[in-house]
């Protein structure tokens, strides 16, 4: 199956705007700007996983990629990093969230992979991230079938680039620049299907789950908006000011378009009111007729009185 770019440039996901102080200009701007255009998913379905890349578990042993697959079910892999300030942590909830709603069962049902892109990772972050994880998925911390794994540059590079996954790190960020992105793999290895960004639902992670363990290629991708991580070094009072004139545009918008929604109701309702008011009065005056009895009109005797006087 020919090869598929997934381009993240837009919309971009700015995961974390403000890391340090110090205005971005000049050889900053043109590191990240190259990130954003490089990021990117390139597609091969149908096509090996590399899996004699070697990494280490959280007890410190190393194995091969291949040693955390089995023949009886699929396997999810997804390339995050702890340090991450926002994207992967909402990725990896997403997951064991959907996983949960599914009621699928890791170790059982699939095997999770996260592989860390960050070489320079330490266990007690990775470890804290696959505490996470599990608390999420409503499984203990030392469930089966959960495997966070960090390794070396050069195997990382081989799997991210067995699945297309195009990534970079940003000197002037201290921060990678990445797509939110989990692949469903068969039992032997081969990708079957890309689940792309953060909008999937429990069906998709389910589907993808029986397609792959048929050891089948998915017909499509699941993309819904497809973000990436790029982290921006900014002068906090300049973002801090270009935040606030935003909300304000926001705001006056807001106004705006719920004083044309409202005043409309609120005008037509004291007219209603007014009308309603007149109405009123004329019916008191009404009852009070009714009360006093029929008014005789004043004739030549004054005062409605009746004339008794007869000629005959």
């Amino acid at each position: 199956m020919k090869p598929t770019a997934i381009k993240t440039g837009i919309p971009i996901l700015l995961a974390a705007i403000v890391m340090q102080s110090g205005s971005l200009v000049g050889q900053s701007f043109v590191e990240l700007q190259k990130a954003r255009e490089e990021t990117t998913v390139i597609e091969k379905v149908g096509s090996p996983v590399s899996l004699n890349a070697r990494f280490m578990d959280l007890d410190g042993n190393w194995y091969a990629l291949k040693e955390f697959f089995y023949e009886d079910r699929p396997v999810f892999l997804s390339l995050n990093y702890a340090n991450c300030p926002q994207l992967c942590q909402n990725q990896l909830k997403m997951l064991a969230e959907r996983f949960d709603e599914a009621g699928m069962v890791p170790g059982e049902d699939f095997e999770f992979i996260s592989i860390s892109i960050d070489p320079r990772e330490s266990q007690s972050r990775t470890r804290e991230s696959r505490e996470s994880f599990c608390r999420l998925m409503n499984r203990d911390s030392r469930s089966e079938g959960v495997h966070f794994l960090v390794g070396k540059k050069p195997d990382i590079d081989a799997v991210a680039r067995s699945v297309g996954f195009v990534y970079s790190y940003v000197p002037a960020a201290n921060h990678y620049s990445h797509a939110p992105l989990c692949v469903a793999l068969t039992p032997n290895g081969t990708i079957s299907r890309y689940i792309h960004g953060l909008a999937f639902a429990a069906d998709d992670l389910q589907q993808s789950s029986e397609i792959a363990g048929q050891e089948k290629v998915a017909e499509d991708s699941i993309a819904s908006f497809v973000f990436s991580c790029l982290f921006f070094i900014a002068n906090p009072g300049q973002y801090s000011a270009s935040l606030m004139s935003i909300m304000r545009v926001a705001g006056g918008i807001t106004v705006v378009v719920l004083g044309a929604c409202v005043i409309p109701f609120w005008l037509r309702a004291n007219r209603n009111a007014s009308g309603l008011a007149s109405d009123g009065d004329n019916g008191e005056a009404a009852d009070k007729q009714l009360e006093n009895g029929p008014t005789l009109s004043e004739g030549p005797n004054k005062k409605g009185e009746i004339n008794t006087d007869s000629t005959v």
